[in-house]
């Protein structure tokens, strides 16, 4: 996945005339949305989104090299406007089957909140279905784990993110709610990019002790950093 391999995020930029035209608007529409939760500031990000959509018409690139120079700015208070971070919808699999649903659930669960985790350090924000979901379904009420029951869940929250993010956990290949979200994706226009989460678990895993007590359905899995 472009830009999520140093420690230090780095936005990847858009290369097509049809990304970088998607990105200035998804740029814009953040700046907009900033302005109106921040009136003090509202005078400056309009006069700095006039001149940067300006800048990208009269240079006819689709606003290529104004993303290049917005994204190589070492300083962030250069950035066109505090909030241009990238929302990622990480899609993942969870559902299983069998005498190991319910641990094989879990797994996923903390597999996919370790991503999330190493993501946002990374500076990208992240909704996790699965993340956000499972402590709800278990704890809360006992829900449906399937897409269908989430699907419409599911709908509402890609629709408002920038990018789906696959993450390749085991199993995402066969998926019926990653295959169902990627489908969605392209119907809502949105990039989608693969990432490979074994590089973030192994260092996670080597970099933590962790210990599970208790044989019932509810036992507790706790972590602690190395020292």
């Amino acid at each position: 996945m472009p830009g999520m391999t140093d420690a230090k995020f780095t936005p990847p930029v858009p290369t097509t005339p049809s990304d970088c035209q998607f990105e200035v608007l998804r740029r814009t529409m953040a700046g907009l949305e900033y302005a109106i939760l921040n009136p003090e500031a509202a005078p400056k990000v309009m006069a700095d989104l006039h001149d940067e959509l300006v800048r990208a018409y009269v240079e006819g690139d689709g606003g290529k090299a104004m993303l290049e120079a917005l994204y190589s700015a070492t300083n962030t208070d250069q950035d066109l406007f505090p909030h241009g971070r990238e929302l990622t919808y990480l899609a993942s699999p969870y559902s299983a089957e069998g005498e190991t649903k319910l641990r094989l659930e879990k797994e996923r669960f903390e597999q996919v909140s370790v991503v999330a985790s190493e993501l946002f350090r990374r500076g990208t924000h992240v909704f996790s279905p699965i993340a956000h979901s499972h402590p709800i379904k278990e704890i809360g009420g006992m829900l449906p784990g399937s897409f269908s029951f989430w699907e419409t869940y599911c709908r509402r929250t890609l629709l408002m993110c920038d990018t789906l993010t696959i993450c390749q956990l085991d199993g995402w290949q066969d998926s019926v709610g990653v295959k169902a979200e990627t489908e969605l994706a392209k119907k809502f226009g949105k990039p989608i990019r693969k990432l490979d989460p074994a590089p973030i678990l192994a260092k996670w895993k080597a970099d933590h002790l962790y210990t599970e007590t208790g044989e019932d359905r509810w036992h507790v899995t706790t972590y602690r950093r190395k020292a």
